[in-house]
């Protein structure tokens, strides 16, 4: 293979740096327009929206795919963007009073709220790329998000490992956790989203069969 060779269009090495930096370009993109927090929910949903296309090999156009996504999942993503927090803040402070707490029921209670840390995970794993794919209302779209992750336990642990990995190793190691911080920054949640998207299209596409006679 000559040098010319690589640089083909066609060439494995061009379709693997493209997807790279395709990756790397949806990373930042959700970055910037998550940075102010009631806008988390429709950037999340976008970038699910063009990376279950990036998964297909369908997407052609990364930005404008992008903001077209976050524009019309806007208003729809702000309800499940603020249950997720509220979701979050709930928990962190149950974790924070239980973990001060040194009884034998606060350790039941501490068991309860990480089953219950994992539950939620599993859902909301799922809720973003369903605002992505399909029209639904927020109530039928929680609901179908934990159908899912209780019918699909394998798909549905696969996806709370790789969204909780940097959680978990940020409360193992943070002194580990700070050498790669901005590395996860700008790269970390886009290869995350890439794998959760491969493990999706092939969920949502048994939903959807006729899919590809369309």
């Amino acid at each position: 293979m000559t040098v010319k060779d690589i640089f083909q269009p066609d060439n494995l090495f061009s379709e693997v740096m493209t997807k790279i930096f395709d990756i790397l370009l949806l990373n930042l993109l959700w970055l910037l327009c998550s940075l102010p927090a009631v806008t988390f929910g429709a950037s999340t949903t976008a970038l699910y929206a063009v990376m279950m296309k990036l998964v297909r090999g369908e997407e052609n156009g990364i930005v404008k795919s992008f903001f077209r996504s976050f524009r019309q999942n806007f208003r729809q993503s702000l309800p499940v963007t603020a249950l997720l927090f509220i979701f979050g803040a709930v928990l962190a402070v149950d974790f924070h009073v239980l973990g001060r707490t040194g009884t034998k029921g606060a350790s039941v209670m501490y068991g309860g709220c990480i089953a219950l840390f994992i539950f939620g995970a599993g859902v909301f794993g799922y809720v973003f790329p369903l605002l992505a794919k399909f029209e639904n209302t927020v109530k039928n779209t929680l609901v179908n998000g934990a159908k899912i992750a209780v019918t699909h336990l394998w798909q549905t642990a696969v996806m709370i490992l790789i969204n909780s990995a940097p959680l978990v190793w940020f409360l193992i190691s943070p002194d580990t956790f700070s050498v790669i911080f901005w590395l996860w920054v700008f790269v970390g949640e886009g290869v995350s989203a890439f794998m959760i998207a491969k493990i999706v299209v092939r969920v949502f596409d048994a939903f959807i069969p006729e899919r590809n006679e369309d």
